[in-house]
């Protein structure tokens, strides 16, 4: 959250090799600032991409016209597991690498197709693309949800998936 405060400052968080790959390129030929958040899963997510995956990009298209999800990191990964799998209902799915700057595009892009918008994201509400999204969205008729990690110190060491439920982000 403190880095996007910052002039010039770009934030990426890439969820796939490809994605990591261009993420790197773009940071060493821009002139400014740029923050690449490294997730803790080993879970890199694997679809088809297209030309530049710096910008937002749908993943899957799904039954539900008015809902997305967005994801970013390696929560791409595991929420395009769980619809696949059918335990959570099939939607539009977009992976966002770019978390700040959030491209103007992408921004009507939400505001022309959705009613509602649910990120899920290994954040805090505060200061993640959940927050910058109700900021930019807040005074539109697109509602913002967020699933989110808990505000909590854990104590303890585990696997990526105990760690996931230490904060509220387990399959529960």
């Amino acid at each position: 959250a403190l880095v996007t405060s910052l002039p010039n400052f770009r934030v990426f968080s890439p969820s796939s090799d490809e994605e990591m790959n261009q993420v790197v390129r773009q940071s060493y030929e821009s002139s400014g600032p740029t923050y690449i958040r490294i997730g803790k899963s080993d879970g890199g997510f694997s679809g088809s991409f297209p030309n530049s995956i710096i910008e937002p990009y749908l993943v899957t298209t799904g039954s539900m016209e008015s809902i997305a999800l967005i994801a970013h990191g390696a929560m791409t990964a595991r929420v395009h597991g769980l619809m696949s799998s059918g335990e959570i209902p099939n939607l539009d799915m977009w992976s966002c690498p770019t978390i700040f700057p959030i491209p103007q595009s992408f921004m009507e892009i939400l505001l022309d197709r959705y009613t509602d918008v649910i990120i899920i994201e290994e954040h805090l509400e505060t200061g993640g693309l959940k927050s910058m999204l109700l900021n930019l969205l807040g005074q539109t008729s697109t509602r913002v949800h967020g699933i989110c990690a808990n505000r909590a110190f854990h104590h303890g060491v585990g696997s990526y998936s105990w760690a996931l439920g230490q904060h509220g982000l387990g399959n529960q």
